[in-house]
């Protein structure tokens, strides 16, 4: 299992724990960057959101798989600093970003 350390984790680990069930963890990272490259080819598995999955599915030989559980949902936020607001290519990397991430229900 390779998971996250952002606040987003904590929502399925909440949930496992809920459950009974204890994932044994061979890696933390601190962001999504460098996923494809860890996890391919190897027997390790990942929870995360489906969008990013599928972007994912496009750079490597993965499968995307339901959770074995429902989970409750949660929000994902963008942050920058306030001198990059109007910068415009921070407004475009935060517009392919929301894009990539946005729901179905939004």
């Amino acid at each position: 299992m390779v998971i996250g350390t952002g606040p987003g984790h904590a929502v399925v680990e909440r949930e496992l724990a809920r459950q009974g069930i204890v994932r044994r963890v061979a890696l933390r990272i601190p962001n999504y960057i460098g996923l494809a490259f860890v996890v391919e080819g190897t027997d390790l598995i990942v929870t995360i959101p489906k969008r990013l999955a599928e972007v994912l599915t496009g750079h490597g030989r993965f499968r995307i798989l339901p959770t074995p559980m429902p989970l409750p949902a949660y929000s994902i936020k963008l942050h920058w600093h306030e001198r990059f607001h109007t910068d415009l290519g921070n407004q475009w990397l935060r517009g392919l970003i929301s894009k990539v991430l946005r729901t179905d229900q939004e």
